[in-house]
């Protein structure tokens, strides 16, 4: 699975936050995967047993109070106006519910700065675009955290959303979305 690059915007536009990113799927389950920020100077390896940036572990951050987490939200933007009531709705939603937010532009390495512990937590509450998701996620699980569904069931790249966090909160995570994206 191949995204050549993912935050089209970003990169068109001269912002940082960009990059390709690949993983292997074997039976419909992801092995492998590599995000690169060239602009960033940063690569993210994943592999079976663990993940590392610029060849260190990584591992996710270890804060447990969600009010102090810093949260990046994953939201494909086309510009249409349901986009941006989407994105203005999700945005209130984590700001009110929990710490500060950001928005990267670039669900893979949104992802991978989760497995950094950078961020603490990601929400992609629309079904994400698997190209888009899947080699960050496998890089969050390795490096400490957890990844789910709106529901907390376990991710796959067909979900209908994606919520990733070091693990410490992602209950109270799903606690404060409950009913989001309905």
């Amino acid at each position: 699975m191949i995204d050549p690059i993912d935050g089209t915007t970003n990169f068109v536009h001269g912002l940082l936050t960009w990059g390709p990113a690949v993983a292997v799927v074997r039976d419909g389950d992801p092995v492998a995967g590599a995000v690169v920020a060239p602009a960033r100077e940063e690569r993210y390896l994943v592999g079976p047993e663990r993940a590392t940036g610029n060849g260190a572990p990584l591992r996710v951050s270890d804060r447990s109070d969600p009010d102090s987490f810093v949260v990046a939200p994953i939201l494909r933007y086309t510009g249409s106006v349901a986009d941006r009531d989407r994105f203005a709705a999700l945005t209130t939603r984590l700001v009110t519910e929990l710490g500060d937010v950001r928005r990267l532009g670039s669900a893979q390495v949104t992802l991978a700065l989760v497995a950094a512990g950078v961020l603490d937590a990601t929400i992609g509450p629309f079904p994400p675009n698997a190209w888009d998701t899947v080699a960050g996620a496998l890089m969050v699980e390795r490096a400490g955290g957890t990844v789910t569904d709106l529901a907390g069931e376990p991710w796959t790249p067909d979900s209908d959303a994606i919520v990733a966090t070091n693990g410490e909160a992602h209950d109270a995570v799903l606690d404060r979305l409950d009913g989001f994206g309905e």
